[in-house]
């Protein structure tokens, strides 16, 4: 696995796992891809394609907000991956870091929580996402 710092154009080039595919229209907005490359923020290539990209950007001072897309085989990477993420958050410069999961999306919330964030609402809350889906908040 090698890592590099995010580029927005990594956006275009990410084949998507099949419950991240109806993220595929955000990336068309070139703010979104900037205000993800100005973050902290890089992609894992393994075997010479992206295996994942994924990132905290700044909210506001002291709080960042988790991102991260995957590939199908991004399995074979994700142990490497969730270990430098951990350690990333432990010194981050970030007092609060946000990950808002899809309630349906079950891998992303166990990956979440094992990577020690918190869920801070009981339900989900309605009408979170661009596309009016609800989102489960957590926080580490």
């Amino acid at each position: 696995m090698i890592l590099v710092p995010f580029q927005s154009h990594h956006l275009m080039e990410i084949e998507l796992q099949r419950k991240q595919k109806r993220d595929v229209t955000y990336f068309n907005d070139p703010a979104y891809g900037a205000a993800l490359e100005a973050g902290d923020s890089f992609t894992a290539f393994h075997e010479g394609e992206i295996a994942a990209c994924l990132g905290v950007f700044e909210f506001w001072k002291g709080r960042g907000i988790a991102w991260a897309m995957f590939t199908e085989k991004a399995g074979k990477v994700l142990p490497v991956l969730s270990l430098k993420a951990k350690r990333y958050m432990k010194q981050c410069r970030f007092n609060r870091i946000e990950a808002h999961i899809d309630p349906d999306f079950k891998e992303s919330l166990r990956w979440c929580e094992m990577m020690g964030f918190v869920r801070e609402t009981p339900e989900p809350m309605k009408q979170f996402s661009p596309d009016g889906k609800a989102h489960y908040l957590y926080a580490w």
